[in-house]
């Protein structure tokens, strides 16, 4: 048993970050399966774990969809460069979709080095989060699930909450069920909708380039697609690091945005409303007009704007590029978030097929701006 156990431990330890641990672990989650009355020594436990471990490759089928934003930080680097994270889609096998990053500079010349990855990738550990009321209210009124017993619950907890205030909740609406009706729908609903805000948190010593968002809810269990990062300044200084990325639960798609500082602990939080309807949407780099801009693309063809108050709610979008090509008939898309430039007019030239827009703001000396076909 134990050259068993040495054999495997040989062969993978160089691959993964603490594999006995992980072997540990998995053997304590089947363990209330064994006859209590048996004592297992430490080698067989071992290799029971081993034999409920699954190795996957993360990035069996492809590597693709880059998103680059400063690192947060710039610690040595040289005077002329910037140290960067980029974001990275792994789709591993079965097609499965995770976000990784790596590292890397960009010195003064504009060349790019990328520093080598860790040997090893990390899966974070899901931790709680508040929930947000306006949120849950707005993805019920799309699935239909708002009215009086939708409000019963959340009257009661306000803007934001736990969700061990939640579940009290909704016992609370269990046992009033015969009199609120669709009590049953609506409980299921809210619980759908909350698994889909929740933490992540990485190790202290895991370096960035092994540490991999992988799908932790059903919204998202076939992949997490299409990152887009941007370094996003508050008016007040502040700086949080957000990425808007596809949840695709393998029949359905839906918006969530990612939410951190560090890049070692992270929020994931739907975004609802029509603007968020489809794949595509960005962030502008910051606010315009005291509000959230983003990039979307709500109507499956068209590139258009949305404004917000808050980052998890899109409403209204206003389009900005519409196909004219052949090439555009299926539909059109951002890429990535929009980049601040020194742009500082507003113009509108006509052609003989369209207008060509560069659309901007002014204020302090530059403005936002990206250029398309009003």
């Amino acid at each position: 048993m134990r050259a068993s156990l040495d054999d495997v431990v040989t062969r993978f330890n160089g691959r993964h970050r603490d594999l006995v641990g992980t072997f540990r672990r998995h053997a304590r989650e089947v363990a209330d399966r064994l006859d209590p009355a048996r004592d297992l020594s430490e080698s067989r436990m071992l290799l029971l774990g081993a034999v409920f471990t699954n190795e996957y490759a993360i990035e069996g089928a492809a590597f693709c969809n880059p998103s680059m934003v400063a690192h947060p930080d710039q610690t040595g680097t040289p005077l002329g460069s910037l140290r960067f994270v980029m974001s990275v889609r792994g789709i591993g096998e079965g097609h499965r979709s995770s976000i990784g990053f790596r590292t890397g500079v960009v010195d003064g010349a504009g060349d790019v080095t990328i520093d080598d990855p860790a040997p090893f990738a990390s899966v974070g550990t899901v931790v709680p989060t508040l929930l947000n009321g306006a949120v849950m209210r707005r993805e019920l009124g799309r699935l239909r699930g708002a009215g009086e017993a939708a409000d019963y619950v959340l009257d009661a907890l306000g803007d934001r909450f736990t969700r061990t205030d939640l579940d009290e909740q909704l016992d609370k609406l269990q046992t009033h069920r015969r009199t609120r009706g669709h009590a049953a729908e609506t409980i299921s609903l809210i619980r759908t909708i909350a698994e889909r805000t929740y933490g992540i948190e990485f190790a202290d010593d895991s370096v960035l380039s092994e540490r991999v968002l992988y799908p932790a809810m059903s919204a998202e269990a076939a992949g997490m697609e299409d990152a887009r990062f941007v370094r996003f300044v508050d008016d007040d200084g502040s700086v949080t690091f957000y990425a808007s990325y596809t949840a695709y639960s393998g029949s359905q798609i839906s918006q969530q945005l990612l939410e951190t500082e560090d890049f070692r602990l992270f929020t994931s939080t739907p975004m609802v409303g029509p603007a968020a309807a489809d794949k595509g949407l960005a962030l502008f780099p910051r606010r315009i007009r005291g509000r959230f801009a983003a990039m979307c693309r709500s109507d499956r063809e068209s590139n258009s704007i949305a404004y917000s108050d808050h980052p998890f709610e899109w409403t209204d979008s206003v389009r900005c590029q519409r196909p004219v090509r052949a090439w555009e008939a299926l539909q059109l898309g951002n890429c990535g978030p929009p980049i601040e430039t020194e742009a500082v007019s507003v113009r509108c030239v006509p052609t003989a097929s369209a207008r060509f827009c560069s659309i901007s703001r002014i204020r302090h000396g530059f403005s936002v701006s990206f250029a398309g076909r009003c």
